[in-house]
């Protein structure tokens, strides 16, 4: 007994058990024939297509100067890196700001960057896990001054002394 459908494209067939339907011609489809010009759907109108409009996840908005024909992801890095409304300079949300309650994030949350040091005091980016020996000097002086808990926390750091 097969639970599922079978592929409506006319040399396929391959039964299926989440075939896709088509949003044109309503027929099920496999993995390999769902897409309008792959089973040479008779009802497609290229002038119809469904444009998405990436949205950011921070202040739902879609970024400036996005245009159809250019890639999302680099329209949503400059968006991220400076011309989303709710974040700061630094790349952290705003203090007044809230994010959109479908977003995967918490307040006052910001992704690290690839080799971002995240030493308490330390604002440089490093290739992770070097020093250079004024950054060693730097960061000794920086840890005496701190308390106990605190150096405990920046002892979590990448940055290590070598």
């Amino acid at each position: 007994m097969f639970i599922g459908e079978r592929c409506a494209f006319d040399e396929c067939h391959r039964e299926d058990f989440l075939p896709f339907k088509c949003s044109d011609c309503r027929q099920h489809y496999c993995s390999n024939h769902f897409r309008p010009q792959t089973h040479r759907c008779s009802h497609y109108n290229e002038s119809d297509v469904d444009y998405r409009v990436p949205l950011c996840p921070i202040c739902d908005n879609p970024p400036e100067g996005w245009k159809r024909d250019q890639d999302p992801n680099i329209a949503m890095d400059r968006h991220l890196s400076g011309q989303c409304p709710k974040l700061d300079s630094n790349g952290y949300l705003k203090s007044n700001a809230s994010i959109p309650s479908s977003a995967p994030l918490k307040q006052m949350s910001r992704a690290k960057k690839p080799n971002e040091c995240s030493f308490v005091k330390c604002t440089k980016i490093m290739v992770k896990g070097i020093l250079s020996e004024a950054d060693k000097l730097k960061l000794a002086e920086e840890m005496a001054a701190l308390s106990k808990t605190e150096r405990m926390k920046a002892s979590d750091s990448d940055c290590v002394i070598i």
